[in-house]
């Protein structure tokens, strides 16, 4: 599934505000106003970026495919010629990338790539590959009593929530390292800009800017 659970919602809630600071401050230095005032931000989720980014003057189009979240706009990922293509930034937070298999992953990067204005930027906000595959399968409990179970084998990670009363969640994606990414961007017009990336680090963020 791409879309969170109720029950997921139900136990974890809105994220913490101050995560939701923390990446709006990292876009704000990356996609300074007025020159990257356009953003379309996909997928969009409950609209936490979306909100902020408003707020703080930039003029922002929401697109998500899950009707549970009511985005300003609901669309398919991989399908966003419909829009507008001269967005100044485009933005895919909170691993939100890798849901489908390589070929239709690659499809939603190409689509995301022809919506940005030449020097138009994509900031991507991922799990990192490189971290996960070299530690194999892990556990851990999230709250009580409700234990993420996660493997990642042919650089697909599966995770199931399981909540203990015999109600589990599975999500999945397709996770890659920088370069593939830098490389994937390439075949579409994207040349790398900024990398915060690290082999001890889960996260990574890749800022790719259209350049043809």
């Amino acid at each position: 599934m791409s879309g969170y659970s109720a029950r997921w919602r139900e136990v974890f809630g809105a994220v913490d505000p101050s995560r939701t600071r923390a990446d709006v401050d990292f876009l704000r230095q990356i996609l300074p106003l007025p020159d990257f005032v356009r953003v379309l931000d996909v997928p969009c989720g409950d609209g936490r970026h979306l909100r902020a980014l408003a707020a703080l003057g930039y003029r922002v189009t929401g697109v998500d495919n899950d009707p549970a979240v009511a985005p300003p706009v609901l669309g398919d990922l991989r399908e966003l010629d419909w829009l507008p293509d001269d967005f100044d930034a485009a933005i895919n937070m909170w691993q939100s990338f890798g849901y489908f298999e390589a070929t239709e992953n690659e499809r939603v990067l190409a689509a995301l790539a022809r919506r940005l204005r030449r020097g138009g930027r994509l900031v991507l906000d991922l799990q990192n590959r490189a971290f996960f595959e070299p530690r194999g399968p892990a556990e851990r409990e999230l709250r009580p009593g409700v234990v993420e179970r996660s493997t990642i084998v042919g650089g697909r990670r599966r995770c199931e929530i399981d909540y203990g009363d015999g109600e589990i969640d599975v999500y999945e994606w397709q996770l890659y390292t920088p370069l593939e990414l830098e490389e994937l961007g390439a075949e579409h017009g994207l040349a790398p800009v900024v990398r915060v990336a690290s082999d001890d680090d889960p996260g990574m963020r890749l800022v790719l800017q259209r350049d043809r």
